[in-house]
């Protein structure tokens, strides 16, 4: 709503009073505008004139919340002034809901981060892989709004995009995949920025410790190769699903079967099983006996390879159930040597 003060020249739009009526109005002939005859008694009617105005029609001292002066921008919807206390007060907005916009300040000019990632795989591992990065130059503002509600300034940050943006068109290049390569289960992910013509690797994560540089082409600065280099092995998790294990029987007595699907990669390596099997002797109110127990500190020890079998004996006949399991790679020069738990195995009758 448009706010009218007293004296001086009336807003665009607005006409002062020379006499004429305003659009909707009449002039004075004699005659009374509907609605504003007297009734008999002399009494005027509600609304028409003679006493005391109603509230909002006027004729006294404006309303309360009528007459905010707020900060001069430089032009309507422009800069405003750094040093009026009102703004330099302002709390932070996160929804400008029902709020006037009054203006802005000018912020820094700066180039904003641009980051591509590279995914590397090693069960189809590339030696050269593209990325390009922008890095878009911005001003950022801090827009101030009124709320009438609670009579305050708030603020909200926003930003403009001005010229001189930077781009790079990135080959990554792995110089020693065949002294370093990866193993299939194995992955890598390298996170690579540009902020205005600054590029690096922010972070890299994998099979090794990489160093690298960066070479501009002679002709085209846009163009750059990044050469990288694999150096230290870094122990990664082993593939969770790699290892199966169950129960089988042997008339005799029982044995775990495991199948390792990287035994080759692992050969000689010691792998370590924890597991406990039970007999169901066929209560419903009480636990089923344990049949065999290996832990986590003291576990079965196995040394890696395609296919490995451990014998068990057990005295009971019936069903025989694996309620839990997990294995690692203990000791291992090429993964981790955490625990990777597999929960529940097979039954079998014995």
């Amino acid at each position: 709503a448009s706010v009218v003060l007293a004296g001086g020249k009336p807003l665009p739009g607005q006409r002062q009073d020379q006499g004429k009526p305003l659009p909707g109005q009449r002039k004075e002939t004699g005659k009374p505008l509907p609605g504003t005859q007297k009734p008999k008694t002399g009494k005027p009617l509600p609304g028409a004139g003679g006493g005391k105005p109603l509230p909002g029609q006027g004729g006294g001292k404006p309303l309360p919340g009528n007459t905010v002066r707020h900060p001069r921008p430089t032009y309507p919807g422009g800069p405003l002034p750094s040093n009026d206390p009102r703004l330099e007060g302002a709390d932070r907005a996160y929804s400008t809901y029902g709020m006037k916009y009054i203006g802005y300040w000018n912020g820094k000019t700066y180039y904003k981060t641009s980051q591509g990632t590279l995914d590397r795989s090693g069960k189809n591992p590339g030696t050269r892989y593209t990325l390009t990065l922008n890095s878009r130059r911005v001003k950022k503002n801090y827009d101030f709004y009124y709320s009438a509600a609670d009579k305050a300034y708030y603020w909200v940050p926003d930003e403009t995009p001005v010229s001189g943006s930077r781009s790079r068109d990135l080959t990554v290049v792995f110089n020693n995949t065949a002294q370093k390569p990866l193993h299939p289960w194995e992955s890598e992910r390298f996170v690579f920025s540009l902020t205005g013509s600054q590029l690096s690797i922010d972070s890299q994560s994998g099979a090794y410790r990489y160093s690298g540089t960066f070479t501009s082409d002679a002709n085209d600065p846009t163009l750059v190769t990044a050469h990288l280099t694999a150096g230290a092995k870094v122990l990664t998790a082993p593939d969770a699903s790699g290892v199966s294990l169950g129960i089988q029987s042997t008339g005799s007595g029982m044995k775990f079967v495991v199948t390792d699907k990287w035994g080759d990669e692992y050969a000689g390596e010691t792998l370590e099983i924890a597991a406990v099997v039970r007999w169901d002797d066929g209560s419903m109110w009480r636990r089923d006996p344990i049949v065999v127990r290996y832990t986590t500190g003291s576990p079965l020890k196995l040394t890696a390879a395609k296919s490995v079998e451990s014998l068990f004996n057990t005295s009971k006949r019936g069903k025989h159930y694996l309620e839990s399991w997990s294995f690692r790679r203990a000791n291992s020069k090429i993964s981790s040597s955490r625990w990777i738990n597999r929960g529940k195995g097979n039954s079998v009758t014995h």
